[in-house]
């Protein structure tokens, strides 16, 4: 009988090979990636999927919650600036300790970030010269202003792109180590915060992009405007699949995705709510309107009542129908504006109604849970869509079952408030 000699083990990716080394020992806070091995009928993992699998989940921080970020501890030093209370000594050491922080994170941003902030930066070091030199009486107005410079250059399109820019420039050079990788990832999470993106349509749409996935690069050119006609119509016929767009074309995707200053257009979005009941087919509230689920759901597309924008599209749309008996289905009409976040802004205009109407409804305990189900419409094309049920609190400790009472009597009183 023959013997093989052993076989010799897998390489690991050369791109890769820090960053997977520093997995074994990684800090606590930071989870542990799994390196993806290459074989014979696997192909070797790119940046792109090392990018891909370092997003995580964007609400987790990876420094842990002691670690500032930079809009976090500029908004902490103008908060302080703010305080015109006279400060005794044991007040002296929030304020130096909010100074030290701003300092380090201006120390440790990224490359592309630090151009983007600019003179900025050596104006709120002047002016923190300035206020100091005397402490009891600090000088705010020049820190004061710098500050709030800052913060709105953090807001801004052109700070998230820098953050992507120097986290996906992180991910491709082997000597950063997992920390630093880390921290770049937790300011572009967190900037992206501070400017009201929706941190988790924005991560499923940057994990489809650099994957591949047909699905998201769809909705992708769809958020800016691009021809989707050579893309299958139906949702089902893209899910699952991918596309054979280059790295460089994904990359460049996702930056316009990142940077994308919100265009104006026609806003739609539709919610859902379980534990719920309507008396009638549908009630208005300003630019919510509320519709029994179960009547809609069992509605015949060529009713005159159907809604038209479902009508139009070809996406199966009863995805979004929860499985109970007792739902509502909240259609929110944000007009034409320029936003980042419509899902998020929708739900508070629903979430008003809905408050409104629970101080006049009562009853025996019982809620109305909203789903996270949503579909996002952008003139009149389907942008964004989430199809799951989520474990969240009742939006009202008071019955909303039968809510027809107490939303019939805050509609009228609500709508002319709307929207918030």
């Amino acid at each position: 009988m023959t013997v093989l000699p052993p076989r010799a083990p897998l390489p690991q990716p050369p791109l890769f090979a820090a960053q997977f080394r520093a997995f074994g020992s990684h800090p606590p806070n930071i989870p542990a990636i799994v390196a993806h091995m290459p074989s014979p009928s696997l192909q070797v993992p790119t940046s792109l999927d090392f990018a891909a699998e370092c997003l995580g989940k964007e609400t987790e921080r990876w420094t842990g919650k002691d670690t500032l970020s930079l809009y976090s501890a500029a908004s902490e030093l103008l908060a302080w600036v703010n305080d015109e209370r006279r400060y005794t000594h044991r007040f002296h050491f929030a304020a130096w300790s909010s100074i030290r922080e701003l300092e380090h994170c201006l120390a440790n941003t990224g490359t592309s970030l630090q151009a983007t902030i600019g003179k900025n930066r050596s104006e709120i070091a002047r002016a923190l010269q300035d206020c100091l030199i005397d402490p009891k009486i600090p000088k705010r107005d020049g820190i004061r202003d710098a500050l709030q410079e800052l913060l709105k250059i953090l807001q801004s399109p052109q700070a998230i792109l820098a953050c992507w820019q120097d986290f996906m420039r992180a991910c491709k050079r082997p000597e950063y180590s997992v920390p630093k990788i880390a921290k770049l990832r937790d300011e572009f999470w967190e900037t992206a915060k501070a400017g009201h993106y929706n941190r988790r349509e924005l991560n499923s749409l940057l994990k489809g992009i650099l994957s591949n996935s047909m699905q998201e690069i769809h909705q992708a050119k769809a958020l800016l405007g691009e021809d989707v006609t050579s893309f299958p119509e139906n949702i089902r016929d893209r899910i699952r699949e991918t596309t054979t767009l280059s790295y460089e074309a994904r990359e460049q995707l996702c930056a316009r995705i990142v940077g994308r200053a919100p265009r104006e257009a026609h806003h739609v979005v539709w919610l859902a709510y379980t534990s719920a009941r309507l008396t009638k087919f549908t009630v208005d509230a300003g630019p919510v309107r509320l519709y029994n689920g179960p009547a809609l759901r069992d509605m015949g597309i060529n009713d005159p009542e159907f809604p038209l924008e479902l009508k139009d599209t070809p996406t199966d749309y009863k995805r979004v129908f929860p499985k109970d008996e007792n739902f509502v289905m909240a259609r929110v009409g944000l007009g034409t504006r320029a936003t980042t976040d419509a899902a998020n802004l929708a739900r508070k205009q629903a979430l008003a109604v809905l408050l409104v109407a629970s101080q006049r409804a009562s009853g025996r305990s019982g809620t109305w849970r909203d789903t996270g189900s949503q579909i996002h419409m952008m003139d009149g094309r389907i942008v964004g869509q989430v199809f799951a049920v989520l474990d969240r609190k009742p939006i009202t400790s008071f019955q909303l079952d039968p809510l027809a009472h107490g939303i019939d009597l805050a509609a009228s009183r609500v709508a002319d408030h709307l929207p918030v």
